[in-house]
């Protein structure tokens, strides 16, 4: 792999590398910001989100314009869709984790209404 810009390359273009990256990263910052977030002495929740917007996404997100690809269906049809699939994944499950922090709720909540209620 080639490192450019802080974007991974691979000779194939697969772009493997550089999503599991983002996403070590992503969960790394999301686990800093669950540090200090503490139910009486931690930052509120509108700090914790700013953190989030301001620093977790960013880092997921670093250019995704080059190596992300929205997941569709490649053909009218076809069952199985193509893209950035696994990534996707990874970041509904990490913004689901940061929502869970911000607003300090159970973990069986379901990730819909976190977003809605986080404003994520």
């Amino acid at each position: 792999t080639y490192r450019f810009l802080g974007v991974l390359f691979d000779p194939k273009l697969k772009w493997n590398a550089q999503t599991e990256r983002a996403g070590r990263s992503a969960s790394a910052w999301i686990n800093l910001v669950r540090r200090l977030a503490r139910t009486t002495t931690g930052i509120s929740a509108k700090g914790m989100r700013q953190l989030y917007t301001a620093i977790a996404i960013p880092k997921m997100s670093y250019a995704a314009e080059v190596w992300y690809t929205t997941p569709h269906l490649p053909t009218p049809n076809a069952t199985r869709r193509t893209g950035s699939i696994k990534f996707t994944q990874k970041l509904v499950t990490e913004q689901r984790r940061a929502a869970i922090t911000i607003l300090g709720a159970m973990r069986t909540t379901a990730g819909d209404v976190l977003s809605v209620h986080a404003h994520l």
